[in-house]
Formats: structure tokens, C-alpha cells, sequence
């Protein structure tokens, strides 16, 4: 996030709308944007949905930023990682480590 603009590093996503992060229990969060929606994470799939308070598939696990401010956002129902695709899409991917 910049401000209140939620990007990505690759500059393959981007989004005109306002975003705040609400801290929830431990370190979890809920990002939800000015229309009062929530990023949700879906099997593969990430939409903006109406923010709701049980939903465990619109928390996220925020990682530890780099040098540059970024850092990786972890669905808790999945634990796969918010990724921008090439179509401009946004979706949660496994870590692949190598």
C-alpha cells in the first residue's frame, strides 16, 4: 500500500479505489476498500465482496515488508499468496519454493 492505494510490484494490478487494512485478531487483517468491500479469497479466485465478520476467506496475513514498503498478503483459508496475473486479475497463488 501507498497511502491508501493498494498496488502491486509488478505494476500488473492496480486499483482506483481507497483501501484501509483493519487489524484483527493476532496478525490478521481485513482489507476493504472505500465501497465497503473486502478482498476474498475464493479457491483460486480473488473478488471484492461485501465486507462480512465471520468470513475467514477476507483475512489475510500480512507479511514483513522489504526494503522497498512491499510486502506479501497470505490468505488464511488457503495459504496461498495474493498475486496480481497478467490479465490484470487478482488471485492467490502456492508458494513455490526452490
Amino acid at each position: 500500500m501507498i497511502g491508501s492505494k493498494l498496488i502491486n510490484k509488478e505494476g500488473l494490478w492496480t486499483s482506483n479505489d481507497d483501501w484501509e487494512v483493519l487489524e484483527k485478531e493476532d496478525t490478521k487483517i481485513c482489507i476493504v476498500n472505500s465501497k465497503h468491500q473486502a478482498l476474498s479469497a475464493k479457491h483460486n479466485s480473488v473478488k471484492e465482496r461485501v465486507l462480512e465478520q465471520d468470513n475467514l476467506g477476507q483475512l489475510w496475513k500480512k507479511g514483513v515488508p522489504n526494503s522497498e514498503g512491499y510486502f506479501t498478503l497470505t490468505s488464511v483459508t488457503s495459504l496461498k499468496v495474493l498475486t496480481a496475473s497478467p490479465a490484470k486479475k487478482l488471485e492467490v497463488r502456492a508458494i513455490i519454493k526452490g
